[in-house]
C-alpha cells in the first residue's frame, strides 16, 4: 500500500513537471529558466537550504518507525512528533534568514546574471526566502506520516504542494514573463499548500505532546549520519546545475535541466517503488528481524529493478523523440545528457534496497566512505569536465556509490544476482528489441515515442510475465506472509 500510494505520487509529480517545464521555459526564456533552476537549487525542498533540517526529518522516520516495531508507547510518539515540527520550524526560519541576507547579497553574481534581469533575480530571491519555513513544516509532517506508515497522507500532501506551485508558477510565468512573479507565486502556493494540506491530510502526524528538549537532542543526535546521507544527495541533485550555471551561464542550464527533469522522473519512478523500504526495514530493524530483512533485500530488489528498468532504458532509445516531441528539436542538445543520466540510474538501481537498508540500521556509518568518495569524484569531474565538454561533461562526471549490503541482509553476492538481477535481463533486451525494430522502420519521430513507449511496455510486460512470474510469490508479497521458501530463495546462512 505504502508503495501504491508513492507511485501515484511520483507518477504525479512526473505529469506535473511535464507539463510545466516547456511552458515555463515558453513564459521565461531559456535564460529566465536557467535563473529560475538555480534559485531552486538553493530551495528547501530537494537543494541546499534542504539540509537546514539537519537530517532531523530521516531521523525522526526512523525513529518513529522504530518505536512503533518496538512497541512503544503512543505518548513517546506523539512527543517525538511535536518535537520534529517544533526543531523543523526554528531550523525553517534561520534557513530563510539566510538566504534572504547572505543569498541576496552573493547569488547574484554567482548565477552571472544578465544586467536586464538582475533588479527581478534579486526580488526573486527574497520572496523565495518566505516559503522555506513552509516547505520544512510540510516536510516534518510527511516524515512523520511516513514513520508511521501513512504513505498515503504524505503524498497527498506532495501532490497538493506540487500542483499548486506547478499552477502558479505556470500561469506566472506566461502572464508576466519575469522570475520575480514566478517566485511570488511559488511562495503563495506554497503557503497555501501548508495551510490546507496539513490539516486535512495530516490529521495521525499532527503535534499532541509538547515539545521535549532531551527528544531533540537525541534526534540531533541519530540525525548525524543519515544528514550526510542528505548532504550527499543534494551535492548529487545540485553540483550539475550550479557548475553548469557558474561556468557556462543559465542559457545552459535550460539545457541540463531538461535532461535532469527526464532523469527526474525516471529516478521518481524507482523512489516509489523503493519510498517504502526505509519505514519498513526501520520496523524490521527494531524486530531485530533478519530474515525479513533478507527477503526485502532479495524480493524487493527484483521487483524494483522490475518496476524501474523500464521506465530508465526506455528513456534512453527514446531520448530523440522524447526531446523533439516535449521541448522542440532545438533542444536536440539535451539528448546526449539525457543518456549519459539513464546510464548512471541503471548502474545505480540495484544498489538502493540494500543502501536503505543499511541506512536505516546499526551499521549505517559504514556507507558514508563510499558516499564521500563518489561525490568528491563526482564533484571534482563535473569542474574539471565542464570547460571542455560542456553539459554533457557534467553527466559524464557522474559516479554511482555502489554498496550492497550483503553482510546485513545475510546474502551473498552470487545469490543477490540469481534472485533479484538475472529476471530482469530478458524483459530489458525485449523493450531495447521492440524499440530498435521500430528506428530501422524508419518510423516518424512522434509515432516512434507513442509506439515505442506502447509496444515496447507491452513487450517488456509479456516477458516478465512470462519469465518470473509466480502467483505464489505474488500472493506472498502482497499478503505481507512470506518465508524464503515462498519466495523461492537459497537458504539463509547460519
Amino acid at each position: 500500500m505504502n508503495t501504491a500510494a508513492a507511485g501515484a505520487g511520483n507518477a504525479w509529480a512526473i505529469v506535473v513537471n511535464l507539463i510545466s517545464l516547456p511552458l515555463l521555459l515558453r513564459g521565461l526564456g531559456a535564460d529566465g529558466l536557467g535563473l529560475w533552476v538555480l534559485l531552486q537549487s538553493f530551495s528547501a525542498r530537494r537543494g541546499w537550504l534542504s539540509l537546514a533540517d539537519l537530517g532531523i526529518g530521516l531521523a525522526a522516520t526512523r525513529s518513529i518507525a522504530r518505536g512503533s516495531g518496538s512497541g512503544a508507547q503512543r505518548s513517546e510518539i506523539d512527543t517525538l512528533i511535536a518535537t520534529t515540527w517544533a526543531v523543523s520550524v526554528i531550523l525553517g526560519l534561520a534557513a530563510a534568514a539566510l538566504l534572504a541576507t547572505v543569498g541576496l547579497w552573493l547569488l547574484p553574481g554567482l548565477f552571472r546574471t544578465p544586467d536586464g534581469l538582475r533588479t527581478h533575480v534579486e526580488l526573486a530571491i527574497g520572496l523565495y526566502a518566505l516559503q522555506v519555513p513552509c516547505d520544512l513544516l510540510i516536510d516534518a509532517a510527511n516524515d512523520c506520516l511516513t514513520g508511521l506508515q501513512r504513505v498515503d497522507s504524505a503524498r497527498a500532501i506532495d501532490a497538493l504542494r506540487r500542483t499548486l506551485v506547478g499552477a502558479a508558477t505556470v500561469g506566472a510565468a506566461l502572464v508576466y514573463h519575469n522570475i520575480a512573479a514566478v517566485a511570488a507565486a511559488s511562495a503563495s502556493a506554497t503557503l497555501v499548500a501548508a495551510g490546507v494540506g496539513i490539516p486535512l491530510f495530516a490529521r495521525s502526524a499532527l503535534p499532541r505532546a509538547r515539545p521535549s528538549i532531551s527528544v531533540a537532542r537525541r534526534l540531533i543526535s541519530d540525525s548525524a549520519t543519515l544528514g550526510l546521507f542528505a548532504a550527499f544527495c543534494v551535492v548529487q541533485a545540485t553540483m550539475d546545475r550550479l557548475v553548469v550555471g557558474f561556468v557556462l551561464g543559465p542559457s545552459q542550464v535550460a539545457i541540463t535541466e531538461i535532461a535532469l527533469q527526464v532523469y527526474n522522473g525516471a529516478d521518481a519512478i524507482l523512489a516509489a517503488v523503493t519510498g517504502a523500504v526505509i519505514p519498513a526495514a526501520a520496523y524490521l530493524h527494531g524486530r531485530g528481524d533478519r530474515t525479513g530483512l533478507r527477503i526485502l533485500l532479495m524480493t524487493g530488489s527484483k521487483y524494483v529493478c522490475l518496476t524501474s528498468l523500464p521506465f530508465t532504458i526506455g528513456a534512453m532509445v527514446l531520448a530523440w523523440p522524447l526531446v523533439a516531441t516535449w521541448v522542440g528539436g532545438q533542444y536536440a542538445p539535451a539528448v546526449l545528457p539525457i543518456v549519459l543520466a539513464m546510464v548512471y540510474l541503471l548502474i545505480a538501481t540495484p544498489s538502493q534496497v540494500a543502501s536503505y537498508i543499511v541506512q536505516t540500521g546499526p551499521s549505517s556509518r559504514s556507507l558514508i566512505r563510499a558516499y564521500i568518495l563518489a561525490t568528491s569524484a563526482n564533484l571534482i569531474l563535473t569542474i574539471g569536465l565542464v570547460p571542455y565538454l560542456g553539459v554533457p561533461g557534467a553527466f559524464l562526471a557522474t559516479v554511482p556509490a555502489m554498496r550492497l549490503a550483503f553482510s546485513d541482509a545475510s546474502a551473498a553476492p552470487h545469490e543477490f544476482s540469481r534472485a533479484s538481477l538475472v529476471p530482469v535481463l530478458l524483459p530489458c533486451v525485449a523493450l531495447i528489441s521492440t524499440i530498435a525494430a521500430l528506428t530501422l522502420l524508419h518510423t516518424p519521430t512522434r509515432l516512434l515515442l507513442l509506439l515505442g513507449t506502447l509496444l515496447g511496455g507491452a513487450a517488456y510486460c509479456a516477458v516478465a510475465i512470462w519469465r518470473t512470474g509466480s502467483l505464489r510469490e505474488l500472493r506472498s508479497v502482497l499478503g505481507y506472509r512470506g518465508t524464503a521458501a515462498d519466495l523461492a530463495l537459497p537458504t539463509p546462512r547460519g
